[in-house]
């Protein structure tokens, strides 16, 4: 093929239809932009869904009037725990100040009475702990039921948000499907236009016995600069 004649030829085509050539070039643009757009949103849903898939806390709320002896012992054992970095509990007076440290409107909770908050043994999990183990530490701890009245793993809420992320992350492919689709679109219509409008030169080319890669050289070099 000669490269030369067809960078010529391909030249000629792209200053007789450069308005064609602006407009497929502007549309390919967007569209890629959009594409983009709709992947990035994947891979950032994909990460949050990464993230926060794992919850790396449980709340082990205890009964009134459980034994210190038998709790410390309890925040022992769950210390010594493998997939447990910190287990440290927390009375009730503790528990209520840091919910009304934490709460918005702090001054209407006051008279809350104390049993509304009940001692708790707050445990902090190693990163990316094993689903499975952290059920198993929650069931033999709701296990004592002398002592523990409820363990709170947080697993529904972050299975409500993994749920949530996976319909997003739905969406976004749908969208990124129907950009793509679009490109695809815009590409074959942009090649039919190009050949409709040199028609007859390519006619007259096949009459001179010009084979089918000579003819495509100029499409493909056009193509190639659309693209860049």
């Amino acid at each position: 093929m000669d490269f030369k004649g067809a960078y010529a030829r391909a030249l000629r085509g792209v200053r007789e239809d450069v308005r064609l050539y602006l407009v497929a070039i502007s549309s390919l643009t967007v569209a890629f932009l959009c594409l983009g757009g709709a992947l990035l949103g994947v891979a950032n849903l994909s990460a949050l869904s990464e993230r926060w898939g794992h919850s790396d806390r449980m709340t082990v709320y205890l009964r009134d009037g459980a034994p210190e002896g038998d709790v410390s012992r309890l925040a022992m054992q769950l210390r010594e725990h493998p997939a447990v970095t910190k287990a440290s509990y927390q009375n009730a007076d503790v528990s209520r100040a840091r919910f009304l440290e934490g709460a918005h409107d702090s001054s209407s909770l006051r008279d809350l009475p104390r049993s509304a908050f009940p001692a708790t043994i707050e445990l902090e999990l190693k990163a990316k702990a094993d689903p499975q183990a952290v059920a198993l530490i929650a069931e033999r701890v709701s296990a004592q039921r002398t002592l523990v009245e409820e363990v709170d793993t947080y697993r529904n809420w972050f299975e409500r948000i993994a749920s949530l992320i996976g319909a997003g992350r739905a969406v976004v492919l749908v969208l990124a499907s129907l950009v793509l689709a679009c490109v695809m679109a815009i590409v074959a219509n942009t090649i039919r236009l190009a050949v409709a409008s040199r028609r007859e030169e390519i006619e007259v080319l096949k009459m001179c016995g010009a084979t089918n890669s000579f003819v495509r050289a100029p499409f493909v070099l056009e193509g190639t600069a659309q693209g860049v």
